[in-house]
C-alpha cells in the first residue's frame, strides 16, 4: 500500500512538475521610457497562460509617499510573453520602484529598483533618403519631446541588404541628427 502511495506522488509530481509552473523573479522583467510608460513582462516558454498573474507596483516619490499600481498580464500581441504596462505622471532618477509578482493573491516574487536601473528609450523613428549620387542620408529622432538624459545614445547599425562582404557598420549617435552613407543602408535598431 505504501508503494502505491509512493507511486502515485511521484506520478502526481510530475504531472504538476509538466504543467504547473510558476514564473520566478528572472522571468519578470521591466522597462520604463523615462517619459510616461513603464512595461513589464513575463517570459518563459512553460507558461501556459497569462491568467492569474499580476504585478502590484508601489512607486515610491522623494521618499515621502508612495503610488500604487496594479498591472494585470495579457498575451503579447508580438510574442508569447504575458505584458503588462501602467502609466506614471513623470520618472525622475533615484526613484525607487518595488514590484510584487502575484498569482492570485500567493506572491511570488517581489524586487526593488531604481529608475535609472531599466531605461529602455523609446524606438528612434528613421527616414532614409537616397541622394542623387547613390549616397544615402539616414535621419532619426528619438521620439522624446524634452532632453531625458544627457549621456542618451543611439546605436545604428547599418549595411547592405544581404552583402557578406562587407560587414555592417556600427555607429553611436546623438539622439536626432543626420549621417551620409556610401552604399544602401539597412536600419536595424
Amino acid at each position: 500500500m505504501f508503494s502505491t502511495f509512493l507511486k502515485c506522488q511521484i506520478i502526481l509530481a510530475l504531472i504538476c512538475h509538466a504543467f504547473c509552473y510558476e514564473p520566478t523573479e528572472e522571468d519578470l522583467k521591466c522597462f520604463n521610457d523615462y517619459e510616461t510608460e513603464m512595461k513589464c513582462s513575463l517570459s518563459t516558454d512553460r507558461l501556459k497562460s497569462c491568467c492569474g498573474y499580476k504585478l502590484n507596483i508601489t512607486h515610491t516619490v522623494f521618499d515621502m509617499f508612495q503610488k500604487m499600481y496594479a498591472c494585470i498580464f495579457e498575451r503579447s500581441n508580438h510574442s508569447d510573453n504575458c505584458e503588462c504596462k501602467i502609466k506614471v505622471q513623470d520618472f525622475l532618477l533615484n526613484e525607487n520602484f518595488t514590484s510584487t509578482l502575484l498569482e492570485g493573491t500567493n506572491v511570488l516574487s517581489s524586487k526593488t529598483f531604481k529608475t535609472e536601473d531599466f531605461i529602455k528609450p523609446k524606438t528612434p523613428v528613421l527616414s532614409v533618403q537616397k541622394t542623387e549620387n547613390g549616397n544615402f542620408n539616414v535621419t532619426w529622432d528619438d521620439q522624446y519631446e524634452k532632453r531625458v538624459l544627457e549621456d542618451l545614445r543611439i546605436n545604428l547599425t547599418y549595411g547592405i541588404k544581404g552583402g557578406h562582404e562587407n560587414p555592417s557598420k556600427d555607429r553611436s549617435l546623438g539622439v536626432s541628427g543626420t549621417i551620409m552613407s556610401t552604399g544602401p543602408p539597412v536600419p536595424e535598431h
